[in-house]
């Protein structure tokens, strides 16, 4: 009761709690597609390298102070910066996408340390984007994650099919006269965009497992990906729930919490599959 009273008493716990919907929302539908065509890097690749952009201007702003250079907005620029990068190395095929995406990876990550390190003062905003902090989402925050999240959403329901035959046999959408290169900058895009959302919430260092864990475990429970995605929604919701109030009650960060609980629902869809195929093998 304590924590109940507690959501309507502080706004900021009120906003947190709402937000959790739309991060499962957006992490069920965009994390589906990214295993499914093991985009888990390209995601890892993104996260990892805007750390250098939001340090760089994290630096810039410190001694600056020009509204424009908030890390926020170095995060952003640096978003759709991978977003073309990616876009032309997948379209062209002409070099080993693995190594560049380490490369963009390490790079990021060796700028954004670089700046913490270069940058006077503590430097609580870069620790934010790290390891993240739900907490912190205001309403402004939140309403943009809301429409951006109803946004994709709507998109990804209107062109499921197209989506995941382009996944699976892009072929087929060339014969069928569909503009491939576009339909994969936009998909590019908002795999960007969708990491740069959520990783003011989970963090970078945990955002891949966010993406990965529930989609695997829906998929371990079911085959059919559109049942899976609503699996892996309400896997990711019951899971933010669980660890909001275990942080709440024990003080502890939230975004691990989540991580562990997902994880233990993964290790459990994987025993109950164990127990299915010997009763049937039975």
């Amino acid at each position: 009761m304590d924590f109940i009273n507690t959501i309507f008493i502080y706004k900021f716990i009120f906003y947190s709690l709402i937000s959790l919907i739309f991060v499962s929302l957006l992490s069920s539908t965009v994390g589906s597609f990214i295993v499914i065509n093991r985009f888990s890097y390209i995601a890892g690749a993104i996260s990892h390298g805007l750390l250098g952009g939001i340090g760089l201007f994290n630096f810039v702003y410190r001694y600056t102070k020009i509204v424009f250079f908030l890390p926020q907005n170095g995060g952003f620029i640096f978003t759709i910066i991978y977003s073309i990068i990616i876009y032309f190395l997948l379209k062209n095929k002409k070099e080993r996408l693995d190594s560049i995406l380490s490369i963009i990876w390490s790079i990021g990550m060796a700028l954004g340390i670089l700046f913490i390190y270069l940058t006077p003062g503590y430097n609580q905003d870069l620790t934010r984007y790290l390891f993240g902090n739900i907490l912190l989402i205001d309403l402004n925050k939140l309403i943009l994650l809301i429409f951006y999240s109803i946004f994709l959403t709507i998109l990804y329901v209107l062109f499921f099919n197209v989506i995941y035959i382009f996944g699976f046999d892009e072929e087929h959408l060339i014969l069928k006269n569909f503009k491939t290169k576009i339909i994969l900058f936009f998909i590019i895009l908002f795999i960007s965009l969708t990491v740069f959302f959520l990783i003011q919430i989970v963090g970078i260092v945990l955002i891949i497992a966010f993406f990965t864990i529930p989609t695997i475990t829906a998929l371990n429970i079911e085959k059919k990906i559109k049942r899976s995605i609503f699996i892996s929604f309400l896997l990711n919701l019951v899971s933010s729930y669980i660890s909001f109030f275990l942080s709440y009650k024990f003080n502890l960060p939230l975004s691990p919490i989540i991580i562990l609980i997902l994880s233990f629902f993964y290790l459990l869809s994987l025993i109950l599959n164990r127990i299915n195929k010997f009763n049937l093998k039975n």
